[in-house]
């Protein structure tokens, strides 16, 4: 930061925006605790009731200072959650950020970000309704250089610490550190490629064993761009992950993922993502392949905004082989519709249904969430960019 620093332009360039927020919503949710059915909540809690209303309000700020191709910037949001039923679950969360995207000449590009959150762990796939709150704590920093106008090379590091307490290991954690390094050819026409190798080291800390693993990608890359009405980015590759967890296989698997946004009119743009990776479970100590695709639409007639989508997910658990294997199937739906009547006040009705299917019939829940939010928002309209690469 201080080298960064040392290189700035005279600051009589120096743009300092702010934008102050504040919200409120109310909600309906079905399912508070993602229940297999009334037996599970009788059991767990007592009663059958599975529903409650909850209402949260959030006040923030954005803060951008721009200076020449020099972006800082930083958002910090508090939230208070209450609950009509279940009072147990009031609570306090927030969240913070900060940024520096940085461009020095024509040939180099960066960013370093820290970023911290305080929230509600989910009830899923965890044999409790007690609050629980956890603490996720992420840092990074990425290089781009480009030398010509047509090769540009990467290279990058992250953090990651997830503290998620568990019923019976209060101090679980889940700790990642990743190097990525890539060179893409750029060249003159709408497409570009390139290749991506990445190393991940972690362990989950807080159990008698602190389990530890490592995982290597390695990918092909491809993006694809024409005239601002559609862009394609696809990646395809192989990731193996090696544990160091007693009776339990490595894992080997075909990784990648496809996106692609169609601007269909003025108005209106499609989305599309689909998605196979080896990833972390962070109610356990263990590691999963995870499959899925998603499709979204976006409609923005004059001060509305009409967004709805569908996914659907699967999730193979790897275990060791004498335990009973677990696949969980995913489907999620949204509908949204945004007015704004005027440029600081956003009023949003929202509904959202989730569906999650698995071998393991206490695993199986299902629930929707009807609500309304309220959001005022003052300045930063525009939010200034630096150049890319």
């Amino acid at each position: 930061l201080l080298v960064t620093a040392a290189l700035l332009p005279p600051p009589a360039a120096a743009q300092l925006e702010m934008a102050p927020y504040a919200g409120a919503a109310l909600y309906h949710n079905s399912n508070i605790f993602d229940f297999s059915g009334r037996d599970e909540a009788l059991a767990n809690n007592g009663t059958t009731t599975l529903a409650d209303t909850v209402w949260r309000a959030r006040a923030g700020l954005d803060l951008t200072y721009a200076l020449s191709n020099q972006q800082l910037s930083a958002s910090i949001e508090g939230r208070r959650f209450g609950y009509e039923r279940f009072t147990q679950l009031d609570r306090d969360e927030y969240l913070w950020s900060a940024a520096l995207d940085w461009h020095v000449g024509s040939a180099y590009a960066g960013r370093v970000d820290v970023r911290q959150e305080r929230r509600l762990a989910g009830f899923a796939d965890r044999n409790t309704t007690a609050l629980t709150l956890e603490r996720e704590r992420a840092a990074g920093a990425t290089l781009a250089y480009r030398p010509g106008a047509s090769w540009r090379y990467d290279l990058g590091v992250r953090t990651r610490n997830l503290l998620t307490p568990l019923p019976l290991f209060p101090k679980f954690a889940l700790d990642e550190r990743i190097a990525s390094a890539g060179v893409r050819y750029l060249g003159t026409g709408p497409a570009t490629f390139g290749i991506v190798a990445e190393y991940l080291d972690g362990e989950f800390d807080g159990t008698p064993s602190n389990d530890a693993f490592d995982q290597t990608t390695l990918e092909l890359a491809a993006d694809y761009a024409v005239s601002g009405l559609s862009q394609l980015r696809g990646r395809l590759g192989y990731t193996r992950r090696d544990e160091s967890i007693p009776g339990r296989d490595d894992v080997s698997a075909v990784t990648g993922s496809l996106g692609m946004r169609r601007t269909l009119s003025g108005v209106t743009a499609l989305d599309f993502e689909a998605f196979r990776r080896v990833s972390s479970f962070t109610a356990g100590p263990q590691s999963l392949i995870e499959m899925g695709v998603r499709i979204g639409i976006d409609w923005r007639p004059s001060v509305f905004i009409i967004s709805a989508g569908v996914q659907h997910a699967e999730s193979e658990f790897q275990l060791p082989s004498a335990a009973q294997q677990r696949t969980d199937r995913t489907q999620t739906a949204y509908a949204r519709l945004g007015y704004g009547p005027t440029p600081w006040l956003q009023l949003q009705p929202y509904y959202e249904y989730r569906n999650r299917d698995s071998n393991l019939c206490d695993e199986r829940y299902s629930g929707s969430i009807v609500g309304l939010e309220l959001t005022a928002r003052f300045g930063m309209t525009d939010e200034p960019l630096i150049p890319e690469l």
